[in-house]
C-alpha cells in the first residue's frame, strides 16, 4: 500500500486542473499525473544513486516538463549539422509519382519523341517547367537550347 498511497499523495500535491464534463479527459488528466509523478521518483532516485547535491522539487520539475512539452522551438536531439556540409543544399525526393524508365527503353534511341502536355517539373534538371513529355519513357523533359535535358536524359547516364 505505501506505492499507492505515495502516489495518491503526489497526485494530490500538484493535480492538473482540467474541468470538463467528459470522463476520459478526467482519466488522462489522472495519468498525464501519474506519469510525470513516476519520472520525478525515477529522476529522484537517479540522482540520489548518482549522488547528485541539489535534486529538483516535484513542482520545478513539473515547471521544467511543461515548458519542454510546449516549447515551440525544441532543441533537436542527435548529431549537431555542420555548417561547412556540402549535402545541406540537395533536396530530396519525397516519393516517385511515376516509375522511371530501365536503362534498356532509355538509351535505346528508338521511338523517343517529345509531346505536348500539361505543365509540369522536368525529371531530369529538377529546376525546369516543361510542357513536353517523352512518349516512351512518359518522363517530362525540357527541350530549350541552353537546357536540352530530352536528348541528355536519353544519351547520358546520369
Amino acid at each position: 500500500m505505501g506505492g499507492v498511497d505515495l502516489s495518491d499523495m503526489l497526485v494530490a500535491l500538484y493535480r492538473t486542473g482540467l474541468k470538463t464534463h467528459k470522463w476520459y479527459m478526467a482519466v488522462f488528466s489522472q495519468l498525464l499525473d501519474i506519469c510525470v509523478n513516476n519520472a520525478w521518483l525515477t529522476y529522484r532516485r537517479d540522482c540520489i544513486q548518482l549522488k547528485e547535491k541539489k535534486i529538483m522539487r516535484l513542482k520545478e520539475f513539473r515547471i521544467h516538463v511543461a515548458i519542454a512539452l510546449s516549447a515551440k522551438e525544441k532543441p533537436k536531439v542527435g548529431k549537431k549539422p555542420n555548417k561547412n556540409n556540402h549535402m545541406e543544399h540537395i533536396q530530396k525526393i519525397r516519393r516517385t509519382v511515376i516509375p522511371r524508365p530501365i536503362s534498356d527503353v532509355k538509351f535505346d534511341r528508338f521511338d523517343h519523341f517529345p509531346t505536348r502536355t500539361s505543365k509540369g517539373r522536368c525529371r531530369h534538371c529538377k529546376k525546369g517547367q516543361t510542357v513536353y513529355i517523352c512518349t516512351k519513357c512518359d518522363t517530362r523533359l525540357c527541350t530549350l537550347k541552353k537546357r536540352d535535358c530530352f536528348n541528355d536524359f536519353h544519351t547520358k547516364n546520369k
